[in-house]
């Protein structure tokens, strides 16, 4: 995710100033996750039967629909002046991952992660002794990607983290990679894309879930993670990367060309919206627009000066410094 990540379900700027726990039992009644006045850090199961939580996204959402948090949607708090991207109809975003350290107690029952995207279910599981890698389509049994042999520990937390991003589905354990899709296996479908884009069919919410059974184990430091996503919809300013002018607006690179992003923000200034070709014929320089050659780039990035800081008012600017993310680049 690099730096283009947000924590989903946090509480912004919920009018009275109350949390409701997401995580939810959908099936099942093995989970214990606390109650409304005392919501757990740590959920905890105990059973034999198979028992699912899911993510609610609408579990703190405020009636005030100005400025507010909307998880698993494109919304960013960050540089927005267009009120239209404060509306409540933002698309999902289907790039998630779910990060989380789990311990097995007791038991052999088969711990699951799984995340949903475009009619598309993958499943992590996990087992005494091996770790599997599943999906199902709509409607469709489940079918087995990938499997490895490999103990889990008993009494142990293990650092879980199971993504979904970039049509590439993994599963991380301990910081380790394990298990992963293959482009034979997971690949966009380029046509499918450009109809839904051009049809206005927006993808359906994803679907977040953990599930046990016949086991005694904790789940800590639960959190979930989308990827930005800014929606490119029509903008005749915009000629360069955009569904509308497909496939002529391919920007192909020569050996010594940019394309330069701009500042996390669908209101950046960047290359895609640079019209004019750069014509130097006294420097025997030529270049397409949208492009910038390699002899503009002066200098090396050093120093992160100004990450996203934090508002002074609930609905005002972030102006207060976020010293903590300040650093040097190595």
């Amino acid at each position: 995710y690099d730096n283009d990540h947000l924590p989903v379900g946090l509480n912004i700027n919920r009018p009275d100033g109350n949390w409701n726990q997401p995580w939810k039992q959908q099936s099942g009644t093995g989970w214990q996750l606390g109650d409304k006045n005392a919501p757990r850090r740590v959920f905890e199961f105990e059973g034999k039967e198979s028992a699912t939580l899911y993510f609610d996204r609408d579990a703190n959402r405020p009636s005030n629909r100005r400025f507010f948090n909307m998880p698993l949607t494109d919304w960013l708090a960050y540089d927005l002046s267009d009120p239209g991207y404060r509306a409540s109809s933002r698309p999902f975003v289907s790039d998630l991952k779910i990060d989380c350290y789990y311990q097995r107690k007791d038991g052999d029952g088969a711990f699951d992660l799984s995340l949903t995207k475009r009619g598309q279910t993958f499943i992590a599981r996990l087992l005494p002794d091996r770790v599997q890698l599943l999906r199902r389509h709509s409607g469709d049994s489940f079918q087995m990607l990938s499997e490895k042999l490999q103990s889990m520990p008993t009494g142990r937390a293990v650092h879980l983290e199971f993504s979904n991003r970039d049509y590439r589905v993994q599963l991380k354990v301990d910081g380790v990679l394990t298990l992963a899709t293959t482009d034979e296996q997971y690949a966009p479908d380029p046509k499918s894309l450009l109809r839904e884009y051009h049809d206005g069919d927006a993808p359906a919410a994803p679907m977040v879930q953990i599930s046990a059974a016949d086991q005694s184990a904790t789940v800590s430091h639960l959190s979930l993670w989308h990827d930005i996503y800014y929606l490119n919809g029509p903008n005749p300013g915009i000629i360069w990367a955009t569904p509308d002018n497909y496939p002529s607006g391919i920007v192909h690179l020569g050996p010594t060309d940019y394309f330069v992003l701009g500042d996390n923000s669908p209101l950046s200034g960047d290359a895609r919206y640079w019209s004019e070709p750069i014509e130097l014929p006294a420097e025997d320089l030529m270049v397409e627009s949208g492009r910038v050659p390699a002899r503009f780039m002066l200098g090396k990035a050093f120093f992160v000066y100004w990450p996203a800081g934090y508002p002074l008012l609930s609905s005002g600017p972030s102006l207060a410094p976020n010293f903590g993310e300040m650093r040097f680049i190595h």
